[in-house]
This record gives structure tokens, sequence and C-alpha cells, in this order.
């Protein structure tokens, strides 16, 4: 999508907050919902979301990787909704080994 269907109001609060309500599906239909820290990559539309394996939220979007995030303005009242198909990427490589010296 295209910058032009977003209001910059919205992408105002997204950028200037990294906390938000990720939102899955739980195997019932039901919601699920968790206080998650996020990075937004204003570039590319995108919001990046650490999550681990056992958790709720993995096992939701493994099985529909349908997701919502709602983040609040500071004020509480503002507040933006992203809503898309999540996608699970493994985390980059750890250093397992520093370069020498020289």
């Amino acid at each position: 999508m295209g910058r032009h269907v977003f209001d910059d109001k919205l992408l105002a609060v997204i950028s200037g907050n990294s906390i938000g309500v990720l939102a899955t599906i739980k195997r019932d239909g039901r919601p699920q919902l968790s206080n998650v820290q996020y990075y937004f990559d204003p570039r590319k539309l995108v919001i990046q979301v650490s999550i681990t394996e056992p958790r709720a939220k993995t096992r939701n979007l493994r099985r529909d990787p349908r997701a919502s995030i709602l983040v609040s303005a500071d004020d509480g009242w503002a507040y933006a909704v992203a809503e898309g198909t999540a996608e699970l990427t493994p985390p980059p490589p750890r250093v397992t080994t520093l370069p020498s010296r020289r």
C-alpha cells in the first residue's frame, strides 16, 4: 500500500510511541490481547514486534496470521489501529565471536 492511504495524524501516533496492544485470534475465535513493545519503520510502513515461541500470541499467529495493533497517544484519547497479516521471521543471527583487535 502506498503512503497516501494512511492519515498523517495516525502515522504520527504510531511513530511517536513504542508500546501497543497486539490482538491475535485464539483457537476458539476470541481475541487474545497482549501488551507489546514494537518498532515502526515509516519507510516500509511495517510494524515489528518481538515474540517468543511458547507465548500464546506466537501460537495464534502461526495458526492464523491475522493481527491488529492498537497504539494510544500519551493523552489516552487519540489512537491508531493497524490491521494486517503477520509474517513470522527468524531473529537475525547473533554474534558468536568478536573480531580480533589488530
